[in-house]
């Protein structure tokens, strides 16, 4: 369980970001306001922040949730953390940690080639 608490966004404390996810898992449009407020939290002009890598994985499960459709949302997000050199940790060290997400996140990346 993730202890959002002691993680911070762009803001300060993550604790808002669990109920951010919960919300952008129900949004069916890929300009829903909920991406801004979230890109703005975990992503905020190329910083990544301790929250930013908790939340991969449910990145990663909403990626999984949705079909093929050229520009998937949590993709982009997951992408944009995960490629970033300007966070606390090495980009490295996040693509180590979490390495059980990137194969589905690179097959699915591939899989909206075709749509994009």
């Amino acid at each position: 369980m993730t202890d959002w608490a002691r993680l911070h966004d762009a803001y300060g404390t993550a604790e808002a970001v669990p109920a951010l996810l919960a919300e952008a898992a129900t949004a069916t449009a890929v300009d829903d306001e909920i991406w801004s407020e979230l890109w703005s939290r975990l992503c905020h002009q190329g910083t990544v922040y301790s929250a930013s890598y908790a939340a991969l994985p449910y990145l990663a499960q909403l990626i999984a949730a949705r079909a093929p459709v050229g520009y998937v949302a949590p993709l982009h997000l997951a992408a944009a953390i995960v490629g970033s050199d300007d966070g606390p940790e090495s980009s490295a060290a996040v693509r180590q940690r979490h390495a059980e997400h990137l194969p589905d996140l690179r097959a699915a990346a591939i899989a909206n080639l075709a749509h994009a």
